[in-house]
């Protein structure tokens, strides 16, 4: 994958500001094992018209390839459905569909944008020159993971939300004096459990 382009990333700003997304449910979001790469159009489907249910709006990016009219043949109307609402963004052939989920993400706007998917950046986190701190404390407010069922016909996959706050040593005062919250469980999304530190 290439670099973004100016006029790519120019096009994709006008449509995201024009649309106002907060919600983003990127290709790799419910779609695929890793094996087989298969795109399921049905569980994208559920997933976009759940969020709608829910009043949020969505943007769900699927790379230009996925969108063939071979490959779509049998789900013309879900992704007709989708143009026509105009929740689907097609990314350029040859780009790093990260980026655009990306600029989704950060250019949302009302409630705070949330990446619906399992994609952790890891392998664009270089490539892109993401600051490890700073991104993982992003993804811990944006990305919903997701679990799947892979069955037939599909099912609504088991979102996992973030946390309103993130895991890890939090500063907290009461009654004048400065005291920590250390977490010592929960930070893999298990059960939490907190030490709390405070001056004697």
């Amino acid at each position: 994958a290439t670099d973004i382009t100016e006029a790519d990333r120019s096009e994709m700003v006008e449509f995201i500001l024009r649309h106002a997304p907060d919600v983003s449910a990127p290709v790799r979001a419910p779609d695929a094992p890793s094996m087989t790469n298969a795109i399921r159009y049905g569980l994208l489907d559920l997933v976009v018209r759940h969020f709608e249910a829910a009043g949020r709006k969505v943007l769900l990016l699927l790379h230009a390839r996925h969108l063939a009219p071979e490959r779509v043949a049998e789900h013309a109307e879900a992704v007709e459905g989708w143009r026509a609402r105009g929740v689907l963004y097609a990314t350029p052939a040859g780009m790093c569909d990260d980026y655009f989920w990306l600029l989704a993400a950060l250019l949302s706007r009302g409630r705070p944008g949330l990446v619906v998917t399992n994609d952790q950046i890891r392998d664009h986190r270089h490539r892109l020159q993401l600051p490890t701190r700073p991104l993982a404390l992003w993804k811990a407010r944006h990305l919903m993971p997701l679990e799947v069922a892979f069955a037939d016909p599909p099912e609504l996959p088991r979102f996992m939300p973030p946390r309103p706050y993130t895991v890890e040593l939090q500063p907290t005062a009461a009654a004048g004096a400065v005291g920590w919250h250390l977490p010592i469980a929960g930070a893999d999304g298990g059960p939490e459990t907190w030490l709390c530190l405070s001056p004697l």
